[in-house]
C-alpha cells in the first residue's frame, strides 16, 4: 500500500527552494576552500529547517561557516 503523504520539502515555494540551492553552492565553494564537511552539513540542515519553518522564506545566508 501506498500512503498520500506529501514530502515535508514539497511545502516549499521556489523561492525558498532556489535559496537552498544557493546555500548548497555556497557550501560546496567552502568544502573546495577546505571547510570542515560535517560543520557545513549541519549548516544546511539548520538552514533547511529554517527555510521549513518560516512562511515565504529567508534570506539568503549571511555567512559560511569556514573552519
Amino acid at each position: 500500500g501506498g500512503t498520500d503523504a506529501k514530502h515535508p520539502l514539497a511545502s516549499l515555494n521556489l523561492r525558498q527552494k532556489a535559496s537552498i540551492l544557493q546555500c548548497i553552492a555556497e557550501i560546496d565553494k567552502a568544502l573546495i576552500d577546505g571547510a570542515d564537511g560535517t560543520l557545513q552539513l549541519l549548516s544546511l540542515f539548520t538552514y533547511i529547517q529554517r527555510q521549513m519553518q518560516t512562511e515565504g522564506g529567508m534570506p539568503p545566508r549571511p555567512d559560511l561557516i569556514t573552519l
